[in-house]
């Protein structure tokens, strides 16, 4: 894989000489419409100065086997990105506001914990672990627990990746609030919105399965993919200086 040919890649931790605190970080499976998708999620890092790093994969043979990289790509970035957090977004997602949560978390790894009764067609209690947006702590303990999911997903490869986690975490984490990881049709009562999950799995779905790449409004794809990513295969992007 191919990074930008601008010397980028470690700017992101400085603005005006302070060492920044988090990177968000995605990745998306090429030539496919989720590739459409990164071109609103970076529009909306950008306008909002968010630093991130985004990278194209080449489809690993499927969406629950794509998803089943997000804990290698992880462990790549924990060393690619040493000096700060790691914070994992789905790139079908768009940033409403800036994540000060993120400058603030003192914790291991955050993750949001959702209550399926926000589902029309569930009513009973019952809750799980969602991987769209996740926070971790960049050391040692986190990395070797990236590992064990990492273990997890590549030992059962037909399970999907957040089932994996939950399993690997077991209740061990900080409750990362739902305005961090909405689901954009569902959660109805969640008003300050951080960040929208669009959930294109649905598409998948819809496609039986098909990742083959389609066309976005125009109006929203125009102009929204950052220069930083143009003739490159993964992009970052520093934290602007204005």
């Amino acid at each position: 894989m191919r990074e930008t040919k601008r010397s980028l890649l470690y700017a992101f931790v400085f603005k005006y000489g302070i060492k920044m605190k988090f990177i968000v970080i995605g990745y998306y499976t090429r030539n496919t419409f989720y590739e459409d998708h990164s071109q609103v999620f970076a529009k909306s890092m950008d306008r909002l100065d968010i630093p991130y790093y985004l990278e194209a994969i080449d489809d690993l043979g499927g969406w629950i086997l794509n998803c089943g990289y997000k804990p290698t790509f992880i462990k790549r970035m924990m060393k690619k990105f040493p000096d700060c957090n790691i914070v994992y977004v789905d790139v079908d997602a768009e940033f409403l506001a800036y994540p000060e949560l993120f400058d603030e978390l003192d914790c291991d790894v955050a993750v949001h914990y959702f209550d399926r009764r926000n589902h029309p067609k569930i009513t009973v209690e019952a809750y799980e672990v969602l991987s769209g947006t996740i926070f971790l702590k960049n050391v040692k303990s986190v990395f070797e627990m990236v590992e064990r999911w990492e273990s997890e997903c590549r030992r059962r490869p037909g399970v999907w990746d957040q089932r994996s986690l939950e399993k690997i975490l077991q209740g061990d984490f900080y409750h990362l609030p739902a305005e961090y990881c909405k689901i954009f049709n569902l959660m109805p009562r969640i008003k300050n919105v951080v960040i929208v999950h669009y959930q294109a799995s649905r598409t998948v779905r819809a496609n039986r399965g098909n990742l083959k790449k389609c066309v976005m409004n125009q109006d929203v794809v125009s102009g929204s993919f950052p220069k930083a990513f143009a003739g490159s295969n993964s992009s970052t992007r520093p934290d602007s200086p204005n």
